[in-house]
């Protein structure tokens, strides 16, 4: 099964678009195998329902939490 298969089994009824952030954004897509992926997005299922967007949003937070930029000085 294909990643972008997993999403829409997990995650039904959502564009292709919408699908493409949740895994760019929630998961280790593209760089993890796709067994990898499918467990992330059951725990994203598990806290956020069929909410994507709340999905892709808590994603994007966690990311700004943790990334601290380079130190250019």
């Amino acid at each position: 099964m294909k990643c972008l298969e997993v999403a829409k089994k997990h995650f039904p009824g959502h564009t292709d678009t919408e699908y493409g952030e949740l895994l760019m954004s929630a998961t280790a897509f593209p760089f993890a195998p796709v067994e990898h992926i499918e467990r992330q997005l059951i725990e994203a299922v598990t806290l956020f329902g069929n909410d994507i967007n709340k999905a892709i949003n808590y994603a994007a937070s966690q990311m700004e939490l943790n990334f601290h930029g380079f130190d250019l000085e």
